[in-house]
């Protein structure tokens, strides 16, 4: 059963790749590389989340009791193998369709540019700025809180280590007093 399910999204990651190819070939030359671009990113996160799903696959308990470390030693080398042909599709997307697109959306943000200045934009720039200041503070404050995990992390390691010794030490103490009460009621007997 599970090398059915490894089979099916085997199947699935052959179709979506097939599918990313035909539609990078076709949005190279295509007018609408917005809708292009937004459909072949949704088509990568498939490829990657079908990816994941083997990759849990594989590890999964259950599962893993069934297959021999061999067997799992392929399929982890078959999802290399996908990660592998998925970044080279992604070069290729980037190659053949994003820079393409980014040089026309670069006349864009110019013509952007040169109308800020006009007043009647001054508020869409003000917008564009207190979103940016937002955005940079959600920044430091998501960093800040990835310091405060990391920090909690360290300090939940350190305490879990303690409590170790302090249990090899109170199994240590009662070895002793186990072998202390031998020791004396063997003598007092």
């Amino acid at each position: 059963m599970a090398s059915d399910i490894l089979r099916n999204y085997e199947q699935q990651f052959g179709v979506l790749c097939a599918d990313i190819t035909n539609k990078i070939s076709t949005s190279a030359n295509s007018s609408d590389k917005t809708g292009s671009i937004t459909a072949i990113e949704g088509l990568f996160q498939e490829a990657m989340e079908i990816i994941e799903q083997m990759d849990l696959e594989i590890r999964d308990a259950n599962s893993s009791k069934k297959r021999t470390q061999e067997q799992k030693d392929t399929y982890l080398n078959i999802i290399n193998s996908y990660k592998g042909e998925l970044s080279q599709l992604e070069k290729e997307f980037d190659r053949q369709v994003r820079n393409k697109s980014s040089k026309t959306g670069s006349k864009a943000n110019f013509e952007i540019q040169l109308n800020e200045n006009n007043p009647e934009d001054c508020e869409l720039f003000e917008l564009k700025q207190k979103n940016t200041e937002s955005l940079n503070k959600m920044n430091r404050n998501l960093e800040n809180g990835y310091k405060m995990v990391l920090e909690s992390e360290e300090t939940g390691n350190n305490i879990l280590s303690d409590l170790f010794g302090q249990r090899e030490q109170m199994q240590r103490a009662r070895d002793r007093m186990r072998e202390h009460y031998k020791t004396n009621s063997f003598y007092s007997g």
